[in-house]
C-alpha cells in the first residue's frame, strides 16, 4: 500500500529452494492541478484550506478525490471552487477569470498645472489613471489663485472610465485708474489698457507693471 496508490491485497506462495520473485504494480491514485488566473496572474492559491504558491501555479501530487480551491488577490473577487482530481496522474487544468473591486480610472485637464485631486486626496497634475473601488468620489482640479474645478461622479466595479474637468478659473478683481489731468494713457504690463479716467474689470489677481503716461508731464 501507499498513500497516492491504490493498495492490493493477497496470497503468494513461498518455494523451497528458489529465490522467490514476486512484482507488484500498483495504480495511480492521485493526479495534478495546474491553476492560472486573467487578467491578472500571481493570485494566491489554497487548496483545502491551505495555502500552496500563487497562479500560474502547478501542484505535487493530490490524491484523486474532490479538493476545495481557493483563488483570493488582492481588489478582486475572492474565487471558490471545487475541483475532481482524477487517478492514473492525469493533470487538471483550471483557468480562473478574476472580478475586479475596481475601476480603471482616468481623470484629465486642460490646464497643464492643474492638480488633480479625488475625495481631497491629490493623484497627480494634469493627467492620472489608477484604480478606484466602487463608490461616488469627488473630483477636483485645483490651482493656486483659481476657483477649483469640481464633479461628483460614482464609480462601478469593472467599469473603465475616463473623467474631463474643465480648468480651474482665475480668481479676478477690478481695477480703477484716475489721474489728475485726465486723459492718460495706461499701460498694464508694456500693453496699452486705455485712458484715464478707466475701470478694467475683471481682472486676473495677480502682480502687474502699471505705467500712465501724457505727453507734456
Amino acid at each position: 500500500s501507499d498513500p497516492y496508490y491504490v493498495g492490493k491485497t493477497g496470497n503468494f506462495n513461498i518455494n523451497a529452494g528458489k529465490n522467490n520473485k514476486y512484482k507488484v504494480t500498483l495504480s495511480s491514485n492521485f493526479g495534478y492541478l495546474q491553476v492560472s488566473s486573467y487578467p491578472e496572474q500571481s493570485a494566491k492559491v489554497f487548496i483545502d484550506g491551505e495555502e500552496v504558491g500563487k497562479t500560474p501555479y502547478t501542484s505535487g501530487k493530490l490524491l484523486a478525490k474532490n479538493h476545495e480551491i481557493q483563488i483570493v488577490k488582492e481588489q478582486y473577487e475572492t474565487v471558490n471552487q471545487t475541483v475532481e482530481i482524477s487517478k492514473d496522474g492525469i493533470t487538471q487544468n483550471i483557468r480562473v477569470q478574476l472580478r475586479p473591486l475596481f475601476a480603471l480610472t482616468t481623470l484629465s485637464c486642460a490646464d497643464e498645472k492643474a492638480e488633480l485631486l479625488v475625495n481631497g486626496e491629490r493623484k497627480g497634475i494634469k493627467n492620472w489613471t489608477g484604480r478606484l473601488e466602487a463608490g461616488t468620489y469627488e473630483l477636483e482640479a485645483r490651482k493656486d489663485l483659481c476657483h477649483s474645478s469640481l464633479r461628483t461622479v460614482t464609480i462601478a466595479n469593472g467599469s473603465d472610465t475616463t473623467f474631463h474637468l474643465e480648468k480651474p478659473i482665475p480668481f479676478s478683481g477690478k481695477l480703477v485708474v484716475t489721474s489728475t489731468p485726465t486723459d492718460a494713457e495706461i499701460f498694464l504690463n508694456g500693453k496699452k489698457a486705455g485712458f484715464t479716467p478707466v475701470e478694467i474689470s475683471p481682472i486676473t489677481v495677480g502682480t502687474y507693471d502699471l505705467k500712465i503716461r501724457k505727453i507734456g508731464y
